[in-house]
């Protein structure tokens, strides 16, 4: 083959990848979630079986006793996981991390923590399957020290009852079911310094939590869980002259719209990515016909205006309006309409120039 042969025929195969690449991009933009609005429950209305019983307290103490794990890094990211049997007549979950944790069982997320100093308390029972299960921990630290530890107790139909700690048996991988997830780094058992023991001064709800006091003749409907590996850490929200909802994530996943289905109706929540390219905001708003972003940090930092001028339901127009060097939990925020609706307030913290 001739040299000019050869490097036509490299040309073509850089063609066809970058096709492939951006391809991949815009099927990825266009991707739609969807979910189902679920009606969460109203205190006086929560059953019986989700109520922590009397003996809890006393179950978690029983047991092994649970060590504090982390990947091989403190400042990265991890997915922690385990297996385990079901089913279950009854489980709980207690959970405690440095500085933040999502946990699932199987496909289900059950738990939310971001506070080292106290667990939070879960009813997991629905979650568990008969058969084998998947215990996975999304752990991230904000600096300095890093840790998760958890406990499960499952008690069976005939009073028996299990449990699953945190231990040298768990995986560590960077993403979920990670093919080379590797054994976790065990750290210490409950009640090493600097952490003590999160699961005592846990607060162990009269009622578990996501129920709502609510007065007569309202209700409230989970419309979306967020993926978070897919969607990011929402952050800002907006609505639309539509109704929908406009969110952002606080990093680099970009916007979403969020169609909300018609309140009574059987119809799915409805999730777009929206084809701009801007993230990282943490102010949203919709006034004069445009969408105004306030981007929070980096080289981006400042506000924003985003147009639709071609009416195709999608930004064409992103115009950076003024730059506002900051960035982190004091830099540039929310965007507020004025009480006159003629103008437009920004709310910046200390660390905002």
């Amino acid at each position: 083959m001739s040299l000019a042969i050869l490097r036509m025929v490299l040309s073509i195969v850089a063609v066809l990848m970058l096709s492939a690449a951006i391809s991949a991009q815009e099927s990825e933009a266009k991707k739609l979630y969807t979910q189902t609005p679920k009606i969460a429950p109203v205190l006086g209305e929560t059953p019986a079986a989700a109520k922590p019983p009397e003996d809890l307290p006393a179950l978690f103490t029983a047991g092994p006793t649970p060590e504090w794990i982390w990947g091989a890094d403190n400042n990265k990211a991890y997915f922690l996981r385990t297996e385990f049997e079901g089913p279950a007549a009854t489980a709980w979950l207690q959970v405690a991390c440095d500085n933040k944790a999502t946990v699932w069982i199987n496909n289900q997320k059950v738990l939310q923590n971001d506070r080292w100093q106290a667990a939070d308390l879960a009813n997991v029972t629905a979650a568990i399957q008969p058969g084998g299960n998947t215990l996975t921990i999304r752990v991230e630290n904000e600096g300095g020290n890093a840790g998760c530890i958890a406990k499960l107790v499952i008690k069976a139909a005939d009073g028996a009852v299990r449990y699953v700690v945190t231990d040298g048996t768990w995986l560590a991988g960077v993403k979920r079911n990670s093919k080379d997830a590797v054994a976790v780094r065990t750290i210490g058992k409950l009640g090493i310094k600097p952490w003590g023991d999160p699961f005592n001064q846990s607060d162990v709800p009269s009622t578990p939590r996501d129920v709502f006091v609510l007065r007569p003749g309202f209700q409230v409907e989970k419309l979306f869980t967020v993926p978070k590996d897919e969607l990011g850490s929402w952050v800002a929200m907006t609505f639309d002259p539509k109704g929908r909802l406009i969110v952002s994530d606080q990093g680099d996943k970009g916007l979403c719209r969020i169609t909300p289905p018609p309140i009574g109706s059987q119809e799915p929540t409805k999730v777009e990515r929206l084809d701009v390219k801007i993230s990282s905001a943490q102010g949203l708003l919709w006034a004069f016909d445009s969408l105004y972003v306030s981007v929070n940090g980096g080289i981006g930092s400042g506000l924003y205006r985003l147009r639709d001028t071609d009416s195709d339901d999608q930004f064409d127009d992103v115009v950076k309006l003024k730059e506002i060097r900051g960035g982190g939990e004091h830099g540039p925020h929310a965007v507020r309409l004025s009480p006159d609706r003629k103008s437009i307030y920004i709310c910046a913290g200390n660390h905002t120039l």
